[in-house]
């Protein structure tokens, strides 16, 4: 039987193939690659090898992440604390507790059913955060690059020195 290596049959394949069982079948089948294969499989994952080699810095959370392990779950924030309560009815003890920064109500029995205010993909498009803005509701915990204070101050270069050059004055010696 003749395989069918067509774009459009490829890209069935791939599409339908959970990423875990592709995964695990490319690493054993490289072991037995000829290099001619392994150039193409190179050249096909070039776009995956760029995108693990330079950190990116997300406008969220700022923490440092690599695209090509950005998942739809790892940037999270983490609630600060801040709950407060209020008594769910008049003559119970029930409580029903909100979290400050980001508005989250449950049940004070039960505790805080999650750790996290929020829990997205990293993203470095300010246009895709909800940053808090205190004249309107919003998040206290999503602030950004500029009020967290991690954005890059560019370094001014350092004065030239008078047309001199230590390496140059070396060869002449």
């Amino acid at each position: 039987m003749r395989e069918n290596n067509s774009p459009e049959s490829l890209k069935k394949l791939l599409e339908s193939t959970e990423p875990e069982y592709l995964q695990q079948s490319l690493l054993h089948a490289l072991p037995e690659a000829t290099d001619v294969q392994l150039s193409a499989l190179a050249t096909l994952l070039a776009s995956v090898s760029k995108a693990g080699s330079s950190p990116k810095h997300c406008v969220r959370c700022h923490k440092k992440f690599y695209e090509n392990r950005n998942a739809q779950d790892s940037c999270r924030i983490e609630h600060d604390g801040r709950e407060d309560g209020e008594r769910t009815e008049i003559g119970d003890d029930a409580t029903t507790m909100v979290e400050a920064c980001c508005g989250l109500e449950y049940d004070g029995d039960d505790g805080c059913p999650t750790q996290f205010c929020i829990i997205a993909a990293h993203t470095t498009d300010p246009e895709e955060v909800e940053y808090y803005d205190s004249d309107e509701e919003g998040n206290q915990n999503v602030v950004t690059c500029k009020e967290k204070g991690c954005t890059k101050k560019k370094r001014k270069a350092p004065p030239k020195r008078n047309g001199s050059n230590s390496r140059t004055k070396k060869k002449q010696k």
